[in-house]
């Protein structure tokens, strides 16, 4: 059954999708999807699972348990409730190349998580690109800035900028990070659902990782 978008994704749902693409070679129990995701009760959750289940997103084995089938169907559920244009953005100029920054940011602020091209540039290099992204926690905004500027960065309007924090609330992001080096990068549902929304050439690389992404969960 291919997945479609009759069932209701909320917030805290999408909590439990990125944490499912982050398991898609497993088949999960309503215990640890509970235990695993951390944004909703036992009974919201096994509701979220038959939902996703429902619309084809998921499938019910044997055993009751769940699993990820039409990965791509949620990453899109992803970017149309989180798309990246619409989320709030601090800019900043802290010069030089992309690498020169993300080194600058994950020594400077700590729980950053990259997103967009600077994180795609780790997994499958296509944007030629010095711009970086990455999510910082909203609490830690003051903080951020303060140490950003301390640091001899400066605070700029978006059109001058090279250096964008996007302030979140979503503590799944931080939870569900990657590691690809020495620096952390957004969940692969986030990152993708960033990619996608984002459109143009983001685009176009969110597939290019989509597909390597999909074919190691097959091998």
């Amino acid at each position: 059954m291919r997945a479609n978008a009759m069932i209701p994704i909320t917030a805290k749902r999408i909590g439990l999708i990125v944490w499912l693409l982050e398991n898609l070679d497993r088949e999960i129990s309503v215990f640890e999807a509970t235990k695993g995701a951390g944004v909703l009760d036992y009974h919201s959750t096994h509701t979220a699972l038959k939902d996703l289940a429902s619309g084809g997103y998921l499938r019910i084995t044997k055993t009751k348990r769940y699993q990820v089938v039409d990965a791509p169907a949620l990453v899109r559920q992803i970017s149309l409730l989180l798309p990246f244009r619409s989320k709030s953005t601090i800019g900043f100029f802290l010069g030089g190349e992309m690498y020169e920054k993300m080194q600058r940011l994950s020594s400077t602020v700590p729980d950053l998580v990259f997103t967009l091209f600077s994180a795609a540039e780790l997994l499958s290099p296509y944007v030629k690109t010095s711009l970086v992204h990455a999510y910082i926690q909203q609490e830690h905004v003051q903080n951020v800035k303060d140490a950003l500027v301390a640091s001899g960065g400066r605070l700029a309007f978006i059109a001058e900028a090279d250096t964008f924090l996007l302030p979140t609330e979503h503590k799944f992001i931080f939870s569900f990070s990657g590691e690809r080096g020495h620096f952390k990068i957004a969940p692969m549902g986030i990152l993708l659902a960033d990619l996608e929304s984002y459109g143009g050439l983001a685009k176009e690389q969110a597939s290019l990782i989509m597909k390597e992404w999909l074919s190691r969960q097959s091998v």
